[in-house]
């Protein structure tokens, strides 16, 4: 594990499964903070869960990453 993104924020879109579920998962063992972003809050949210419970400062955040305002909404909050 090199750890380049320990403590740094990781905005993963498409989080809640699949490869994107994965993305986040491999990044929160290297040490990152993930926002898991999804346009399926709940599926979100049990992912976030789910990293929280070992041990990551994860959130779960809902966005349509077609729609400028709500990636930039996502963004204001993942790095606040």
């Amino acid at each position: 594990m090199l750890m380049r993104v320990k403590d740094k924020v990781a905005i993963v879109t498409g989080a809640a499964q699949g490869i994107g579920e994965g993305i986040a998962t491999r990044l929160a063992g290297e040490g990152a903070r993930i926002a898991v972003v999804d346009m399926k809050l709940e599926m979100a949210n049990e992912v976030a869960k789910s990293l929280k419970e070992k041990g990551t400062d994860a959130i779960a955040l809902q966005a349509d990453t077609s729609k400028k305002p709500e990636v930039q909404a996502v963004i204001d909050e993942a790095i606040s």
